[in-house]
This record gives C-alpha cells, structure tokens and sequence, in this order.
C-alpha cells in the first residue's frame, strides 16, 4: 500500500491541472545564477542535473535545442531522476493510463541521443515511489537494461538499498546519496531493494555524515515533497537543512513534477525540484509541468562551490515531436512569469 497522506491524495487531481503557487514565505530564494567564489580559478568538474526522465502513454520523439546539448556536453557527470522502471512496457490499464510507469529502452535511449549524454558520463536515480511499478522484475529488467547500456545507478538494487555511488568526474571524487520518501506499493517490497527516507533518517543521516568526511562532493538525491506545488512545504525545508548540516554540499529533488525555489544554506544548495525534463504523465499535461531546469554546478577539487545557473527549459509541443528549448527562446511569456515569481532577479 502506499504511504501518501489522504489530503495529498485528495488534493492530487486539482492540483495537477493548476499546481500550488502558495507556501513561499519565509523561504530565502536564490537567484537561478551565482559566482560563489571568484578567486578559485578554473572548476575541478562540472555536474548537470536534470529535471525527471520518464515516458508518457504515447511516448513522443524528443528534439533538444543546440544551446542546451552544449550545455549538457559541457559537464563532467550528468545526473538525473529516472522517473519509472526502464522494461518493454506491459499491456496493463494502469500503465497505459500513466499512473504506473514504464520507459521502454529504446525510448531512454532515444530521449539521451537526443539530450547528447553520453552513457559514460551518467547516473540515473533509481529511489523513486514508480521504481517497482512493475514489481522486482521491473527493477531487475531496469538494471540490466541500464549495465547494457553503460549507465550507472543509485537508489535501488536487487540484492538490497544502494543509497550511495562515488563516481570520479573531472578532478573530483562525487559521492551520490538518493533516497525516496514515498513509495508506490506495500513497505516490504521497497524496504528490501529500494533506499528509504525512514531507513535512513532514524540514524542521523550517518551515510550523508560519513560520505561528507570522506572529503569530495557529497550529492544527495532526495525524492521528497507534495506534487504540483511550486514551493517546497515546511517539513521538506527543515529535512533540506539537516542535510546540509549533516555536510551535504548540494541537494537536489525530485517528485514535485514542478519547477520550485533554489536556496542557498551555508555552503550548500539547494534546489527543492527541478521538474520533468521528460514525460511523466500524459503526453497532454498542463503548462506548468512542461517546465523544468537544467542545474550547473561548478566545484573545485576539494568540492566545493564554485558558481551554478539553473538554466530554466520548456518542452514544447510540436505536430510530431516535443522540442526542449529555453525559456528565454519562447515567445509565450507564461513560462518566464512564472520562473520570475519563483526566482529572484
């Protein structure tokens, strides 16, 4: 059985048509570009994250605009949220409708060509509530799938929880954390293969402690917060800056299906939700869950934060294909309005 509250359930219909723009207060935005330290010299590495890579039903092609491939070849290691089981998808009314997921391989593959990722250079987070949507062959099928392919993963595995990857990217050790605070199914199943919030935060975040000792960037990849809300609640706030007091240098979530604030805490950052950069529902989806970003960030050796840009990036809907382009590139100003009202100037 799942673990969301009935008022989230309750609440999801209407606020996947119209997402929540209240819960902002109080909440010290950052701006969507920072030079954190001028005098450090040239970066170490350069991580991007991505917003969700999932499937619609109706799978579209997927066309990247120039200035956002160059983006994404510019980094050392690309990051991302693989929003669902990566298997030949089931003729069953729960997929087919989107509330279940499962993203073909050729479409994955399809959708990094188009992106330009390199395998090589990718991780995919796996600690998600859709990851056993199809149940532990789903998830098996997934990693198979994604060693053929030459693509990392951390969240879930066969033989247990994989909260943790440490990848050498550019000149830095990179230590990733994913954990999910929702799940989809009955608690025994995720338990046992997939990393859990509330596995891990009843021992003081010792793997977020420990990985941050090591020395490097510690990456924590929290699958948190309410659907369709620009603005991230209390509680996923507060988790944000134990986190970041625990030596997480940056957090970036997933789940909300929405772009939502950057903030800085120390020297960490936070981005509370990048949004889908790919998929995930209905192939019709609302505007705002069109919306996503593209997050850079520069370190140097010892990981620390040199300077990022979230790079804001609108999948537009085109006769045959969906296009991603940056919002700067849209003539339609409901895209740029909104990423104003979330980020200051």
């Amino acid at each position: 059985m799942a673990n969301f509250p009935p008022r989230y359930v309750v609440s999801w219909p209407f606020r996947l048509v119209w997402p929540s723009l209240r819960g902002g207060e109080g909440l010290d935005r950052a701006p969507l570009r920072a030079k954190i330290d001028d005098g450090a010299g040239k970066p170490a590495a350069r991580i991007v994250v991505l917003g969700d890579l999932g499937a619609t039903p109706n799978a579209r092609p997927l066309a990247c605009d120039p200035t956002l491939r160059e983006l994404i070849a510019s980094a050392d290691l690309v990051v991302a949220n693989c929003e669902g089981p990566v298997m030949r998808r089931p003729r069953n009314l729960a997929t087919r409708s989107g509330l279940r997921h499962a993203i073909e391989p050729d479409h994955l593959a399809g959708l990094l060509a188009a992106l330009g990722v390199e395998t090589k250079r990718l991780v995919l987070g796996l600690a998600n509530n859709h990851i056993l949507d199809q149940g532990t062959v789903g998830l098996a099928e997934t990693l198979n799938h994604l060693k053929a392919m030459g693509v990392r993963s951390v969240g879930a595995g066969m033989a247990g929880p994989v909260p943790t990857l440490t990848v050498s990217a550019g000149l830095v050790d990179i230590t990733l954390v994913a954990f999910t605070r929702w799940r989809n199914g009955g608690d025994a199943a995720y338990r046992r293969h997939v990393a859990l919030q509330d596995a891990l935060e009843p021992d003081d975040w010792r793997v977020v402690r420990e990985e941050a000792a090591r020395g490097g960037l510690t990456c924590v990849l929290p699958h948190w917060d309410w659907e369709f809300r620009h603005f991230p609640r209390p509680q996923t706030r507060r988790l944000a800056r134990e986190l970041a007091g625990k030596g997480a240098t940056l957090i970036v979530g997933s789940h909300p299906h929405v772009l939502q604030p950057l903030e800085r805490v120390d020297d960490a950052l936070i981005a509370y939700g990048i949004g889908d950069l790919a998929g995930c529902l209905h192939e019709r989806q609302p505007w705002p869950t069109r919306l996503s970003g593209m997050l850079s960030v520069d370190v140097d050796r010892a990981g620390r934060l040199l300077g990022y840009e979230l790079t804001p990036v609108v999948r537009l809907r085109g006769e045959r294909s969906d296009r991603l382009v940056p919002v700067s590139a849209r003539s339609n100003g409901a895209s740029a309005n909104r990423v104003a009202l979330l980020f200051p100037p």
